[in-house]
C-alpha cells in the first residue's frame, strides 16, 4: 500500500519533482518505521519459529526501500543539474528570440525606406525621361537657329565659336550624337555670343580702305557694330551684321571720329561724348 501511494504521488502532474521526492521520503520513512516496529514485536515471541520466507520478505522490503532512497537521491541530483542546464538554455533561446525580433523590425524599417527611395527614384527617372524627350524634340530647332544667327557674328566671335560649330550636325534628324552633347554645343555658342555682346574688343586687321589693303585698328562694339581706321586716318570703316555676314561700309567723313573713339579706348584721349553712325538692322 505504501509503494502504491508513493507511485501515485510521482504520477501526480500537479506536483514538482522536489515535492514528489519529499513526499516519497516521508512515506518511506514512515513505512520503514512501521516495518521495523513490526519486526521488533514479532522477534521476542518466536523469532526461531518464524518462517524463513517472512524474514527474507522483510529483508527484501528493507533492501528495496534503501535502493529506492538511493534512486530518489540520484534522480534529485540529476534533476538539479538538468534544471540548471534547462534554465541556461532558456535564457539563451530567449535572447536569440529577442535578437531575431529586433532584426526583423530593423529589416522591415529598411524595407520601407528602400521602397520609398525606389519610388522617389522612379518618379525622378520619369521626369528626366520626359524632359529628355522634350529636349530631343527641340534641340534640332535650336541647332538650326544657331547656324542661322552665327552668320551675323563679327569675325572675332566667329573665330571663337568655329570649333563648336563644327560639332553641330548638318542634319539634326540624322545624327548619332547624344542629346546632352548637342545641347552643350548650342549653350556654349550662345554663352560666348552673350559674353562678346557685353564687351569692347580692339583688334588689328587688314582691310580694304581708301582704295587699298591696309593695316587698320578695329573696335568691335559687341554684336552691334565695329569701327575701323588706318594709321593715317585717311578713312574709316563702319561694320554691322547682315544676313550675308559682317558687312563693312567705308565712311571717310567719320575717320576723325573713329580715330578719337579708338584713342579714348586706349586711354590716350580724354573721354567725351562721340556721335557714331550706328543703325539697327
Amino acid at each position: 500500500m505504501i509503494m502504491n501511494r508513493v507511485f501515485l504521488s510521482l504520477r501526480n502532474p500537479k506536483l514538482s519533482a522536489d515535492a514528489c521526492a519529499q513526499t516519497l521520503h516521508r512515506r518511506l520513512v514512515g513505512g520503514c518505521c512501521a516495518i521495523v516496529t513490526l519486526f521488533a514485536f514479532l522477534a521476542p515471541q518466536g523469532a526461531s519459529a518464524q518462517e524463513p520466507s517472512e524474514v527474507d520478505s522483510l529483508q527484501g522490503m528493507v533492501a528495496e526501500w534503501t535502493e529506492l532512497r538511493r534512486l530518489i537521491a540520484a534522480e534529485r541530483a540529476d534533476w538539479k543539474v538538468e534544471k540548471v542546464y534547462l534554465q541556461d538554455n532558456l535564457e539563451i533561446v530567449t535572447k536569440q528570440v529577442e535578437l531575431i525580433r529586433d532584426q526583423l523590425e530593423q529589416t522591415e524599417g529598411v524595407g520601407e525606406e528602400t521602397s520609398t527611395e525606389l519610388d522617389r527614384l522612379e518618379d525622378r527617372r520619369d521626369v528626366l525621361m520626359a524632359a529628355n524627350a522634350a529636349v530631343q524634340e527641340s534641340v534640332g530647332g535650336l541647332e538650326t537657329s544657331v547656324k542661322r544667327i552665327v552668320k551675323r557674328f563679327p569675325p572675332p566671335l566667329l573665330d571663337t565659336v568655329e570649333p563648336l560649330l563644327r560639332r553641330i550636325p548638318e542634319d539634326p534628324n540624322a545624327t548619332d550624337l547624344p542629346v546632352s552633347q548637342r545641347v552643350q554645343n548650342v549653350v556654349a555658342v550662345v554663352s560666348l555670343a552673350e559674353k562678346f555682346n557685353t564687351s569692347l574688343i580692339k583688334r588689328g586687321e587688314v582691310r580694304q580702305i581708301a582704295g587699298e589693303e591696309k593695316q587698320v585698328w578695329t573696335l568691335y562694339w559687341g554684336l552691334a557694330a565695329s569701327f575701323s581706321t588706318d594709321a593715317e586716318v585717311s578713312s574709316a570703316l563702319v561694320g554691322f551684321p547682315s544676313e550675308d555676314g559682317w558687312t563693312y561700309e567705308e565712311r571717310p567723313d567719320q575717320a576723325e571720329t573713329v580715330a578719337m573713339l579708338i584713342e579714348t579706348y586706349d586711354g590716350t584721349e580724354v573721354p567725351s561724348f562721340i556721335e557714331l553712325p550706328v543703325s539697327l538692322r
